[in-house]
């Protein structure tokens, strides 16, 4: 599909979101270009009906009472939902105090927001006249170690935010994030970057250094997405490794500051006022987060009013501190030290630099320097230690503004999708199929015979069509031709699966999930058994796309692979 003149990138991340705005068909989007950042934090009244998006709801929520932000639905850091569990249509997520929303209200709320946004400035700004959605090719930005189900969910969010009316629409394109961070940064000058190390490339940019590998470490708020590429002949993009990383963004280091809190005024104590004043605490931990990024500093958090006030009746303040290393009261302050703020960000650290050692240490692949992205690659703790850990054997680069290289380069990818020429699949996929029974091969309980009798065929065979760890091009189509076991047969139902396992004789074996389903009518049955369906898959794209040809009828259906659970 050609893309629009008109493409409109959004970085949806778990502290921050951004989107850029290209009318340039070309790759140069500093023209014509127009950016907006703000925090991923959403606000719902009382009657559960959108408020606010980003700073303007941060700013509403936190000069609430407590009163009024017990009737409200406030929420932060909701993307990690998404992560590493089981996602449904009826997810339900919750608020700092337990209030309760469906997953789908609040992710869809918060695109159509973004989406309203940019539709607003682009009009406003570049375009002629009213620009709506089905004008713009939209690439929503998600991270390469969400499962397929989290990108289903993104697609229908988006949906129904009215991005796309048809959930198979074209007009919407997922991105990798640190494949468009990658994309970004490899057409970079070395001047792109913040620390400028003599001899860091030998030309002028990454883009020109065909057989140069390297790893990219999309630090987020949320996850770290961990990728490894080599630059091909053409400039284009190879997968080496599949996606890997975890949950050791940004955030997990305020979750060591609240666990702090927690051991400083006592765990009923600290319950207490998280359920009465959300409000307040989210105030408390937004400066946090603006000042955890200091540079070899003590810090100083004002004590919210009513966690003073709470902590008055027990005891006095100071005396909660008096047992207490790195951190003491001061004329109203928490004051936390430089050491303390770091032992935060030990546990998060560690885990990124055993990772990125587990994939410098693949014999296969020999990496020439590695990448750190995303809004927590711009604390210096992190990069300090990357550095001192591989500084020496690796050139460690890190963009300027480094929070907006996804939505940079998600311009870039929606452009050409094609930039990423191979990738790696995360696991083994595969559909149920029949063959003629072999009493030597087959298990007799799945021998079946058709209804004229004349054929006899083994039920619920796997057919594998791309195995985990596999390298597969972005064009690359898995084909496959199936006849009808029936002469009357007028439809073909097909079930997909997927597997940790390289490969998997029967569909019903332990370890087999089935991820999607579709039937394929046949209504032309004057060739019998002689009728021929094609069906074609491609694994090498961010969403697995499939369609299926009854050739006798021509019948074309575009597949929809469900990866929720109802």
């Amino acid at each position: 599909m050609e893309a629009s003149p008109i493409l409109i990138a959004i970085d949806f991340g778990t502290a921050f979101s951004s989107y850029c705005i290209s009318v340039n068909s070309g790759h140069d989007t500093s023209k014509k270009t127009e950016r907006y950042e703000t925090e991923t934090v959403i606000l719902f009244n009382e009657n559960q009906e959108f408020e606010k998006f980003g700073v303007e709801a941060l700013t509403a929520y936190t000069k609430m009472t407590s009163s009024e932000a017990s009737r409200y639905y406030f929420f932060q850091n909701f993307k990690m939902e998404l992560y590493n569990q089981k996602i449904t249509e009826n997810l339900m997520i919750s608020t700092m105090d337990s209030k309760q929303l469906p997953a789908l209200k609040v992710f869809s709320e918060s695109l159509r927001y973004l989406k309203d946004h940019a539709l607003k400035a682009l009009s406003e700004t570049v375009a002629e006249s009213l620009v709506l959605p089905q004008d713009v090719t939209w690439v929503l930005t998600v991270p390469a170690i969400w499962d397929n189900a989290a990108k289903d969910f993104m697609r229908q969010a988006a949906q129904k935010a009215g991005l796309i009316q048809d959930i198979l629409s074209e007009n919407l394109i997922l991105a990798l994030e640190p494949e468009a961070a990658s994309v970004w940064c490899k057409q970079l000058p070395t001047s792109g970057f913040i620390e400028e190390q003599a001899g860091i490339l030998d030309k002028s940019t990454v883009q020109q250094q065909a057989g140069v590998q390297y790893v990219v470490v999309d630090c987020g708020g949320g996850t770290v997405d961990i990728t490894v590429h080599e630059v091909l002949d053409d400039g284009s993009l190879k997968e080496l490794q599949k996606a890997s990383g975890g949950g050791w963004g940004g955030f997990s280091v305020d979750s060591k500051f609240t666990a702090f809190l927690r051991q400083i005024f006592g765990p009923v104590l600290w319950e207490i006022y998280k359920n009465e004043h959300p409000a307040e605490l989210q105030k408390m931990m937004h400066t946090f987060s603006i000042q955890k990024c200091t540079e070899k500093e003590d810090i100083y958090i004002e004590c919210p009013h009513n966690l003073a006030k709470l902590a008055a009746k027990n005891k006095d303040i100071s005396s909660y501190f008096s047992q207490l290393e790195g951190a003491c009261w001061t004329d109203g302050n928490i004051k936390i030290s430089y050491e303390k703020l770091a032992s935060f960000f030990t546990e998060s650290i560690k885990n990124i630099l055993e990772k990125i050692k587990e994939i410098l240490d693949t014999p296969e692949i020999s990496i020439d320097f590695i990448l750190l992205v995303g809004g927590y690659a711009s604390s210096s703790l992190l990069r300090e230690a990357v550095k001192r850990e591989f500084g020496s054997r690796y050139k460690i680069l890190c963009p300027y503004e480094s929070q907006l290289a996804v939505a940079k380069g998600a311009v870039i990818f929606g452009t050409d999708s094609k930039i990423i020429h191979s990738r790696v699949s995360a696991l083994t996929y595969g559909i149920n199929m029949s063959r003629k029974y072999d009493p030597l091969l087959h298990d007799p309980k799945k021998r079946r015979v058709n209804k004229a009798g004349d054929y006899t065929y083994c039920t619920g065979l796997f057919l594998n069509l791309v195995s985990k760890g596999q390298s597969v091009e972005h064009d690359e189509d898995a084909q496959y031709t199936f006849f009808p076991v029936d002469d009357d047969q007028t439809e073909a139902g097909f079930r997909f699966f997927s597997t940790e396992k390289l490969n998997a004789i029967y569909i019903d074996e332990p370890g087999l999930k089935e991820i999607g389903s579709f039937v394929l009518p046949m209504p032309d049955i004057r060739l019998g058994t002689n009728r021929e369906i094609h069906l074609k898959i491609k694994f090498g794209l961010t969403e697995i796309k499939a369609n299926a040809i009854d050739t006798s009828s021509g019948e074309v259906q575009k597949i929809k692979l469900k990866f929720m659970s109802e």
